[in-house]
């Protein structure tokens, strides 16, 4: 089973858009940026580290071959809290 889910991503901090899967996809679907990072461990809230998704240009992303215990995060470089789309299978929304 896969799943579907809206996931808003705020500039204070992390989000999880992905987690305990083996692979996914996230597509932006507000204006953006946002900044998508993988790491076994939440990044600081600070941090610039990983891929900027933004309206126009570079608007999804496709992860495959995700190890146990890798979670992909989402964080808004603006306010106003844009939002992300992902579609994960196998599994459950996190």
């Amino acid at each position: 089973m896969s799943y579907t889910a809206d996931v808003p991503c705020s500039s204070s901090d992390w989000s999880v858009l992905i987690t305990g899967q083996d692979s996914g996809f996230a597509q932006l679907k507000d204006d953006g940026p946002v900044l998508v990072h993988v790491a076994q461990a939440k990044p600081a809230a600070d941090s610039i580290e990983g891929i900027v998704l933004v309206t126009g240009e570079l608007e999804e992303l496709s992860f495959s071959g995700l190890e146990e215990g890798d979670v992909v995060y989402g964080r808004s470089l603006v306010a106003g809290d844009p939002t992300l789309i992902c579609v994960i299978a196998p599994g459950t929304a996190p």
